[in-house]
């Protein structure tokens, strides 16, 4: 024997669309949303501290619960020893940032070396990082890239008009 069920819409008791969590069922580890910013204008520093890449995104997670996957795809170059590249973030749409800790470390920075043995030609490299970041709101988040050039008299690039840079946020259930 074969039953259809044909409803045009479902509501919880007080009248709101029900979620996956509010029907009991585990979402935990699914995507819940993803985001991401492009960059593919060219940037260069060769400032020793951490710069801000001009590669940023805001993302609202649905619970608190959730964890974001941050990934980041930065084509870079340096003419001497190379680049790092930092994560931080801001909530609620504040001016104030902080970096993303991996296990409790302050050392979230990804390095990339790109340049040729006698550090006389730029070469182009690509610098691919992922962090997981648990920040325990269901308020806006931005993250932004910050990069700095490594070595003495290092200049470091990130980005051109053929090779963009992306920041790619993945809400995942908690």
């Amino acid at each position: 024997m074969t039953s259809i069920i044909k409803v045009d819409q479902i509501q919880t008791a007080s009248g709101t669309t029900p979620t996956v969590k509010t029907l009991g069922i585990n979402d935990s580890g699914g995507v819940l949303q993803i985001v991401q910013a492009i960059k593919n204008n060219e940037t260069s520093t060769s400032s020793s501290s951490f710069v801000d890449t001009g590669l940023s995104k805001s993302i609202t997670p649905r619970d608190s619960n959730s964890k974001i996957l941050i990934t980041i795809d930065m084509p870079t170059r340096s003419n001497n020893s190379g680049v790092s590249l930092n994560v931080q973030y801001s909530t609620n749409g504040g001016s104030s940032y902080s970096d993303v800790s991996i296990a409790g470390s302050q050392n979230n920075w990804a390095h990339a070396a790109s340049y040729t043995a006698s550090g006389s030609t730029a070469n182009w490299g690509h610098v691919t990082k992922n962090f997981i970041h648990s920040p325990s709101t269901g308020s806006p988040i931005t993250y932004k890239v910050q990069y700095r050039a490594v070595g003495t008299g290092a200049n470091c690039i990130i980005c051109d008009s053929s090779d963009a840079a992306m920041l790619t946020l993945t809400e995942i259930a908690g």
